[in-house]
């Protein structure tokens, strides 16, 4: 045999070998649930644990990254990008950073600041995502609210030893100390973590847990906090998404019936459009105000919620009413879409509604501006509100026209005081 083909047939025998296992050239999948490896700024690299709640993946242990911050010198008061850790020795899960420290220095809402490339510090709203979906049925978690504690017992799920496996740690926090030195606080009762929602200019939102007996009791529940960013608080990140879930928003609130507000009401239907399939809608997911939301409470639980399709409700009044209500979404609601997306607290459409609880007479004279067939002092205060816009939503506007000028000003006032000291 020559000793070309003794060369030749090894590398025949390695051709065939990666024909047959193609496998062992391509790189294995990652799923939400594996280890994280982040080797940008350490060999061998951080691990990071990470866990699906929901729709969405979190890592399962604060970030531990100095890089960039650690030698920043802290001032008190003031957000210098500082990182550091409230224990004297060790890093770990302790690694706390300033606000513009964690965001790497952007300001922007969902940037990826000091977190691995295809991750990202969660917005306020993602953060809210995760209490809501973890919060017991039936308990109120509002999306809005500001330095207070809800979404039970989403608090006592995400610490350490949790049903979620978010694990928090609670690592507390470090503030402004004296001489000009970071103090640490709260470490072992409470934890602290950023959002890249910035409230203000000195000031961002965080969310909070913690112990029993600490902050009247607050343990199995979810603060939100508006915060200044010079604090320094710990960081999960949270991994992109290709496509950001669209949240479900009311679209507009409309009269139904009667749809002319100048129509005698024994009842009334307002009906709600949603921008999407909803679910868990029920009449204790909207409040009333305004003038007539008094003589509406004593109807009580007799106002209804029906469905006219997955994104379409009506709201009914049953009973005969007169004035002027808002139809507002309670802050107590658990709206949501069918993915199990909250609903995000806009309303497209804002705006009061009046009806009458008795039939408006149209043939009236031109002075009575209320048309109730009486022309007297009540008149001149209607119209002095129409022409101030204090209530121009009340009335049409050509009842106002005294004098048929065509528009509404402090003359049609004054002839209409003439006609009432003029009358028979």
């Amino acid at each position: 045999m020559s000793k070309k083909i003794i060369l030749i047939i090894p590398i025949i025998f390695l051709c065939l070998l990666f024909l047959i296992y193609p496998k062992s050239t391509k790189a294995e999948s990652w799923n939400c649930g594996d280890n994280l490896l982040d080797g940008r700024y350490s060999d061998p690299p951080d691990v990071y644990p990470t866990v699906q709640i929901g729709s969405q993946c979190w890592m399962a242990e604060n970030l531990n990254v100095f890089y960039g911050c650690s030698s920043v010198p802290w001032v008190n008061g003031v957000d210098v990008g500082w990182c550091g850790t409230n224990l004297s020795s060790g890093i770990g899960e302790h690694v706390l950073y300033q606000w513009s420290a964690a965001m790497n220095g952007s300001t922007t809402e969902g940037a990826q600041g000091k977190c691995p490339t295809g991750w990202h510090i969660p917005t306020d709203n993602e953060q809210y995502i995760l209490e809501n979906y973890l919060k017991d049925d039936g308990q109120g978690c509002d999306n809005i609210r500001s330095d207070s504690w809800a979404c039970s017992s989403a608090g006592t799920k995400l610490k350490t030893g949790g049903s979620s496996n978010f694990n928090a740690l609670l690592a507390g926090g470090i503030t402004s100390g004296t001489s000009n030195s970071p103090y640490p606080f709260a470490r072992g009762s409470n934890a602290y973590f950023w959002s890249s929602t910035s409230y203000d200019g000195t000031k961002a939102i965080t969310r909070a847990l913690t112990t029993p007996g600490y902050t009247l009791d607050n343990s199995t529940k979810v603060g939100r906090l508006i915060w200044n960013k010079f604090h320094g608080y710990s960081v999960r990140c949270i991994k992109n998404l290709n496509a950001v879930p669209a949240l479900p928003t009311i679209l507009s609130i409309v009269r139904q019936n009667p749809t002319d507000r100048y129509t005698n009401v024994t009842s009334a239907v307002l009906r709600i459009a949603f921008s999407k399939d909803v679910v868990n809608v029920g009449e204790g997911d909207f409040a009333l105000s305004g003038s007539a939301a008094s003589a509406i409470a004593q109807l009580g639980s007799r106002t209804t919620i029906t469905q006219v399709s997955p994104s379409v409700y009506d709201f009914t009044i049953p009973e005969t009413f007169g004035g002027m209500f808002i139809l507002r979404v309670s802050g107590e609601q658990d709206i949501k879409d069918l993915e199990g997306n909250p609903y995000d607290g806009l309303i497209g459409n804002n705006q009061s509604y009046w009806f009458y609880a008795h039939t408006p007479h149209k043939d009236c004279q031109p002075a009575d501006v209320n048309c109730d067939q009486s022309i007297n002092i009540a008149d001149v205060q209607t119209a002095i509100n129409v022409i101030l816009k204090i209530d121009q939503d009340a009335y049409h506007s050509a009842r106002t026209d005294v004098d048929s000028s065509g528009g509404n000003n402090i003359q049609d006032v004054q002839e209409l005081i003439n006609v009432i000291i003029n009358k028979p």
